[in-house]
């Protein structure tokens, strides 16, 4: 498979664009986070965290946005590695004989 040196560096730019956007959100929260646990220890956000964290919806919510289209992906790679493979054979092919 050929990869268009083009279309992969707007691809990682846009990953790493993205995952930058994600990282910049995650340390907002930690930051609100850190500050809402000091000024009010009675209140275990940590708890409620980690409850949301772990929670069943939201395992099921993460898992078939990200589990179910990875896998299709890896499906989408390996079909186009069969293909790959099958051009080869057929570039490499030498028919023998008489045409028919």
């Amino acid at each position: 498979m050929e990869i268009d040196i083009e279309k992969f560096k707007r691809l990682l730019g846009y990953v790493f664009q993205s995952f930058k956007a994600l990282e910049t959100e995650l340390l907002a929260y930690r930051v609100v986070f850190h500050a809402l646990t000091r000024s009010s220890p009675n209140l275990r956000v940590d708890e409620m965290f980690e409850r949301a964290r772990s929670s069943a919806q939201i395992q099921e919510v993460m898992n078939r946005k990200y589990d179910e289209p990875m896998e299709r992906f890896q499906k989408i790679v390996d079909q186009a590695a069969s293909d790959q493979e099958l051009l080869k054979w057929f570039q490499d092919w030498k028919p023998q004989g008489p045409t028919n």
